[in-house]
């Protein structure tokens, strides 16, 4: 998937908008993971696409942009499962914001 490698870790690694671009969810949650420092945070972000109202908006107005999101991988227990099997503390897990378009 990348070829980089970085030896470098961080206190906070903030991803937004990037694992449902992905079909190797787990290989882009490890690349994550990888640069997570001891006792560091990892935050993930993703768009909504599966939740009803925003999959009809995107299919009926914006299908070009979701066509380029993967939906299967905007599955957080599935990234919930992933992380603790790699023994990361799950903080919070859920929705945040209103509903936008």
């Amino acid at each position: 998937m990348f070829d980089h490698r970085s030896t470098a870790q961080y206190d906070l690694v903030y991803s937004l908008g990037f694992t449902e671009h992905f079909t190797d969810v787990e290989g882009v949650l490890q690349k994550h993971i990888d640069l997570v420092a001891d006792d560091g945070l990892l935050v993930l972000e993703a768009p909504n696409f599966n939740g009803a109202f925003q999959n009809f908006f995107h299919r009926t107005f914006s299908a070009e942009s979701l066509a380029k999101h993967h939906l299967s991988a905007i599955d957080t227990k599935h990234w919930i499962h992933y992380l603790e099997s790699q023994n990361f503390e799950i903080v919070y897990e859920g929705y945040f914001g209103p509903f936008s378009f």
